[in-house]
Formats: C-alpha cells, sequence, structure tokens
C-alpha cells in the first residue's frame, strides 16, 4: 500500500522501516529466507458476514531481515520506534536462535511491544489494506507498548528449512450501535486484524480490534494453547519459555485458526 505520509505522526519525510527490525540480521542466518505469505481478507455487509478471500503471495528470494516497508518518517523510526527495537533486542535477539528464557512482565511488554510493530507495519507492504485503526496506532506511539487492544502469543517453531510462516488476516466489523451513531460510516473498512509470523525459532501470533468483546470472546483452542503462551495482556508472575515445540502442521494451522474463530464469532 503506498503512502505518502507517516502512519504514526503524519510527517512527509518518509524512509524504509525494517519489517522485524536490522538488529536481527546478528541473530539470523544471512542466507536467503523465503516468505509465503498469505492474505486473507473477509468483513461484513449489509450486516451479512461475507466471504473470505485468499491472497497467497510469492515467496521472495530475499533475507527475512531485509524486509522493508516505506511507511514511517525518520524521526520515528530513529526515536520511539528505535526504543521499542531496543528494548525487544536482549529478549527476542536469542530467542529466535531458540534460546530458553525467563521472562518477567517487563520482558513479556518489549516483546509484545515489537510484535505489535511488526504487526503495524507490514500492513503497508502493497498487498493490502490496513485494518488496526489510527487509534490504535496512535496509543502504541504514546505509551510504546502494545494496545490494550491487542492479544499476543509466543510459541517455538523449528521451521524444517527456508521457508517462513506469515499468514495475515482482516476483518471488518462494527456493531449496530456505531453503524446508527454514524450513517456515514463505511462497514466495509477493515479494523481487526490477525497477524502469525516466525522469525528464526520465534512464533508470534497477534490479534487486534477496536471491539473489547471480540478480545474476550476470541481464544486460542487447547491445542494450540499447548504450544503458545500468552504475553498480551500480561499475566502476573513469570514463565518460562518455550513449552514444546510447534509441528509444521501447528504451525499453519495456528496461522489460520484465529480467523475461522473470528468468521464464526460473527455469523453468530
Amino acid at each position: 500500500m503506498y503512502v505518502k505520509n507517516c502512519i504514526y505522526c503524519g510527517s512527509t519525510d518518509l524512509n524504509a522501516e525494517h519489517v522485524f527490525g536490522d538488529w536481527l540480521k546478528n541473530f539470523l542466518p544471512r542466507k536467503n529466507k523465503k516468505r509465503a505469505v498469505a492474505f486473507f481478507r473477509g468483513g461484513k455487509k449489509d450486516n451479512k458476514p461475507q466471504p473470505t478471500s485468499m491472497n497467497v503471495i510469492n515467496p521472495r528470494n530475499s533475507p527475512l531481515v531485509s524486509w522493508k516497508i516505506r511507511c514511517v518518517c525518520k524521526t520515528c523510526n530513529s526515536g520511539w520506534m528505535g526504543d521499542v527495537q531496543e528494548n525487544a533486542k536482549l529478549v527476542v535477539g536469542p530467542m529466535t536462535n531458540g534460546k530458553s528464557i525467563l521472562l518477567d512482565h517487563a520482558s513479556k511488554a518489549a516483546i509484545a511491544a515489537w510484535a505489535t510493530s511488526v504487526a503495524v507495519t507490514v500492513e503497508y507492504d502493497r498487498h493490502h489494506a490496513p485494518a488496526i485503526t489510527p487509534e490504535q496506532r496512535s496509543a502504541f506511539r504514546e505509551k510504546k507498548l502494545a494496545p490494550d487492544t491487542f492479544k499476543i502469543w509466543i510459541g517455538k517453531y523449528d521451521c524444517p528449512d527456508d521457508r517462513s510462516v506469515f499468514a495475515k488476516s482482516t476483518h471488518s466489523i462494527y456493531t449496530e450501535a456505531e453503524i446508527l451513531a454514524d450513517p456515514n460510516k463505511d462497514p466495509t473498512i477493515q479494523n481487526t486484524q490477525t497477524c502469525a509470523f516466525g522469525v528464526g525459532k520465534l512464533y508470534v501470533l497477534v490479534f487486534s480490534s477496536p471491539h473489547h468483546e471480540m478480545l474476550d470472546m476470541v481464544r486460542i483452542k487447547p491445542k494450540a494453547a499447548a504450544v503458545l503462551d500468552q504475553i498480551w495482556p500480561p499475566s502476573p508472575g513469570t514463565l518460562w519459555w518455550p513449552k514444546r515445540a510447534m509441528t509444521d502442521s501447528d504451525a499453519y494451522s495456528i496461522a489460520t485458526a484465529l480467523r475461522r474463530e473470528i468468521l464464526k464469532i460473527t455469523q453468530n
């Protein structure tokens, strides 16, 4: 998606932002890593669920760490976003190599903020319209923390070859009250999303919606809970990462499971 202004502050002084962070090149192999990327889009029209379409993008042969998207300004990139990346380095870096680690509240928050940055940035690749709302981006910029309208889980995935799972779905979900309050509101604009990605041996699942009731209703299945830990909103205490490593079947089914759960909820 082509943008003229910074998605956070509106500045026109744009530069290309690394999706995952340039510092990850110190942890990940420099060899080419293909990205098989799938985007799903669904929504509602006339208050009726619409079929979800899928756009599978051909794998790219450039290193994962070199993926850049031009959507933020130099000031944001080198300022508060740099702080988010810096806070994540000492935790996320070793995790991409599969190192076991004890996560406290600060560590969970650092990983969640970094994952939020990834989920927001990738929305401005050329393949689809964004679903993370301006209010959510503003909250992220202000606090440098994942917004309270996000849920984030992490797991360990030993990808057996040069593939890297990356799946994103977007949905338009509005209450009847919202439509009645603003007759000019376009109910097809996407405002809810899921994003699953693997970086080295670290697997991340991100869900966001402006509706808190959706956050309460959308939960991972017991099979996914056996391999994923929820880090946002953070639960009290510490946790040892990882649980058992995910299989190929786990990684790819979990990547699309929340999409199916959202469609199920909106159809009821």
